[in-house]
């Protein structure tokens, strides 16, 4: 399905129960950051993550794990559904706009139940959030983290990640950037063709809901989600 230095993602067929499955691979020594950490480290930790979400209905159940060689595999439950990204990169910009209400409600929940289970979110997306008639699923956990054991990766998706945040306020960053880009396809997707750059967008996110300037001065992370669904339900029942 995809592949990188890192990982590499396969989709297969299930010999026991005749399903369709996602097989991913970490390769050892592919892309290692400055911490050390490959893509071995990387499907590792998806595993645990998983494993610990194994009860939620926003993530892909994991099956089994097994090592082939230097390379560490994971099988996961098939979603239905295509990415944000995918939608609106065949031009189906309709159908993430009829459901973005319901995308950013489900994301709250989905960070809310990740506090509950004090686990931080490491990459959040159009690349990585699956689309199914109004209900999300979240792929490609390998960069979350548990917060007793936090792993900073330092990796991001371009336009909903900045290098000057780090956990709970990159959190909070990427949330943000996900609510305005929900709202601005138009404008993502002319600034994916020139390719955007890692910056801080805050100033632009503040613009457009100046609600926004009080979220990372709040130093209490569970109040700044508790923050953001209130703006969420107010703007909801203004019909914004």
């Amino acid at each position: 399905m995809r592949a990188r230095g890192k990982t590499r993602v396969f989709q297969g067929l299930s010999i026991k129960t005749k399903k369709l499955v996602i097989v991913k691979e970490g390769i050892m020594l592919g892309e290692i950051d400055k911490n050390g950490n490959d893509g071995v480290t990387g499907v590792l930790n998806e595993k645990e993550i998983l494993f610990a979400l194994k009860e939620s209905r926003f993530f892909p159940e994991l099956y089994d794990f097994f090592y082939v060689g230097n390379s560490f595999f994971i099988v996961e439950e098939y979603r239905k559904g295509h990415t944000i990204s995918q939608l609106l990169e065949d031009g189906k910009n309709e159908i993430v706009d009829k459901y973005k209400i319901k995308i950013i409600e489900q994301i709250i929940d989905v960070l809310m139940e990740l506090y509950e289970k004090n686990i931080i979110i490491g990459d959040l997306s159009f690349d990585n959030i699956l689309l199914d008639e109004g209900k999300i699923s979240l792929i490609d956990v390998e960069y979350y983290s548990f917060k007793t054991n936090y792993i900073d990766f330092q990796r991001g998706t371009l336009g909903f990640w900045c290098k000057e945040f780090s956990g709970e306020k990159l959190v909070l960053y990427m949330f943000i950037s996900l609510w305005y880009h929900l709202y601005h396809l138009r404008e993502y997707m002319e600034n994916k063709k020139k390719e955007f750059k890692f910056k801080c967008e805050i100033e632009k996110y503040i613009a457009f809901n100046n609600n926004f300037s009080c979220v990372l001065e709040i130093d209490n992370y569970k109040e700044a989600l508790e923050f953001l669904f209130r703006i969420f339900k107010k703007e909801n029942e203004k019909g914004d």
